[in-house]
């Protein structure tokens, strides 16, 4: 299923109509709307959901879960209403292939090759699995761009509050905010990447955890990886280094489009290099870069248009497919690893398992179990 959804999306990419980028984000949303157990969480959220007060008012006297207040409310007040859970993860998943979509319309030259994107590269990670911050990350980004473009910081402020009640990691998109008002160099970004490379290799994890008398001492350093040594050369550094390459090897390209393209990709550069500097605790690193490499979607397809040839602008998106198959591969493979399925079908592609095919598979997993 994934691989025919794959060669669906490549063939719109290629037509680049409007209205084929809508078909495929339809697509995308049904297989949101439909799949039972597929993704990392599925079962660990149907846990949490089942565990929610029935009233907004008692979830937030009594809840025995410590997620963030608004991700607690917005699912107490779906079950209020009498929403099972397949229903509930309807709601988050149209929340965010909306703002997906409306992103990849307004900011991208080729709407259909953005939702592509997403596909390979964030589909399977932030709609599948980590429903909360992939919610932030699809709204709060397109605010993002928005206040970019319009310079009209106040709603943006209030979205970003907003979401921090449902995923505390969206309070980066400030800061984000704040690097598209600064005037940067390309010398300068370049000398700020360098930088945090060097204090990447720095053991803060070790340092972190002698600091007992810091306070949340016990809090911060249950996500410090004290005893992992920072590897430069590991898939996950490798990976956003080549993007980073990519960004500054463009860089001169996309500021001729304007000073609004200019800024994304300052603030790209900037969010994705501090990456780095959080890698002593690599989850939270991960999740606050995510923001910036989140821009992959819009950056990536515009390159496309930098080039004004046909050889060119063809051998560019033959790279890119191949790259983009490969991203999806890996993502399937990762998925794949934590499906905890007991009896596997008798085929090597990873299954699409859905509410019509769920009495096919038994699941292993301890909240699947639980519940």
């Amino acid at each position: 299923m994934y691989y025919a959804v794959l060669v669906t999306g490549a063939i719109f990419s290629i037509l680049n109509k409007r209205k084929l980028a809508v078909v495929f984000t339809l697509l995308l949303t049904a297989l949101a709307f439909l799949r039972y157990g597929v993704g990392t969480d599925y079962f660990s959220y149907e846990f949490l959901y089942n565990r929610l007060q029935d009233s907004v008012f008692n979830e937030m006297r009594y809840g025995i879960d410590l997620n963030e207040i608004g991700f607690r409310g917005i699912g107490s007040l779906l079950k209020s209403i009498g929403l099972i859970y397949q229903q509930y993860l309807i709601f988050f998943a149209t929340a965010n292939m909306f703002f997906v979509y409306k992103t990849c319309k307004e900011y991208s030259k080729n709407p259909a090759l953005s939702m592509f994107l997403y596909f390979c590269l964030y589909y399977l990670i932030w709609t599948f699995s980590g429903i909360r911050q992939g919610v932030t990350i699809a709204i709060g980004v397109y605010y993002l761009l928005e206040v970019i473009k319009k310079n009209k910081p106040l709603k943006f402020i209030i979205v970003v509050l907003l979401l921090s009640l449902i995923h505390a990691s969206a309070l980066f998109l400030l800061i984000l905010y704040c690097v598209s008002k600064l005037k940067i160099s390309k010398n300068q970004l370049l000398i700020f990447t360098i930088f945090c490379l060097i204090v990447s290799i720095l053991p803060i994890g070790v340092m972190i955890s002698k600091m007992t008398w810091i306070p949340f001492y016990q809090k911060i350093n249950w996500y410090t990886n004290a005893e992992l040594s920072i590897n430069l050369f590991d898939f996950q550094s490798l990976g956003r280094i080549g993007f980073l390459t990519i960004a500054f090897y463009f860089y001169n390209l996309c500021a001729r489009e304007g000073e609004f393209m200019m800024k994304v990709t300052n603030v790209y550069i900037v969010g994705l290099s501090m990456y780095f500097i959080f890698q002593f605790s690599e989850l939270t690193a991960a999740r606050l870069s995510i923001y910036a490499q989140y821009l992959n979607i819009i950056i990536l397809a515009n390159i496309l248009y930098f080039y004004k040839t046909t050889i060119t602008k063809t051998l560019y998106l033959y790279c890119l497919f191949i790259f983009c198959f490969l991203f999806l591969f890996k993502n399937a493979i990762s998925m794949e690893k934590n499906f905890e399925r007991i009896n596997y079908v008798n085929t090597k592609i990873t299954p699409y398992v859905n509410i019509f095919t769920k009495d096919d598979y038994i699941f292993s997993s301890k909240y699947y179990i639980s519940n």
